[in-house]
């Protein structure tokens, strides 16, 4: 198989945003994590678009807002399903009017999860969302060959599992 050199690049722009990832979870405050996971999104839509697959840029494109939606709602005037639906239903329109084939589904449906789990109170209901999120988006990725985005999920994955086994350890 011949890459050319725009897919070689967004496959090193998937290694960068794996890494954003990694530390975006080592920062200390909420808004540093968020700014991270930020950045990683964006990075993740360069990755994307010069692998060519529009789903995943502009998904990513808007999970970056949302999240800094969701970072910054509790101060503005706290939680409402509202902003789920809606965050929810402006994934399927963008997923819609970027379709690529009937893998679109797997990332339209991961992210639409991912935003439901940002709702979520508890860390372990947030781990278990991850269990179905990920599987999914490890299905996208596999199809549009994207190695960062098999691995970030895949560490989202063993992650969230790790952390569930560990809290179950604890409440025994």
């Amino acid at each position: 198989m011949e890459y050319d050199l725009f897919y070689i690049i967004g496959q090193l722009f998937g290694v960068i945003a794996v890494v954003l990832g990694f530390i975006a979870f080592q920062r200390k405050t909420q808004l540093g994590i968020i700014l991270f996971q930020c950045a990683t999104a964006l990075v993740f839509s360069a990755h994307y678009f010069l692998i060519s697959a529009p789903t995943a840029v502009a998904l990513n494109v808007l999970s970056a807002m949302i999240c800094v939606f969701f970072a910054f709602r509790d101060k503005l005037k706290g939680k409402s399903k509202v902003e789920v639906i809606v965050s929810s239903l402006l994934i399927i329109l963008a997923g819609a009017l970027t379709w690529e084939n009937a893998y679109s589904v797997f990332l339209i449906a991961g992210l639409m999860i991912n935003v439901i789990s940002l709702s979520f109170s508890n860390p372990q209901n947030t781990r278990r969302a991850m269990l179905l999120k990920s599987p999914l988006c490890i299905a996208y990725n596999l199809a549009v060959t994207s190695i960062g985005g098999v691995v970030f999920e895949s560490a989202v994955l063993t992650s969230a599992i790790i952390g569930l086994i560990k809290n179950k350890v604890r409440e025994k």
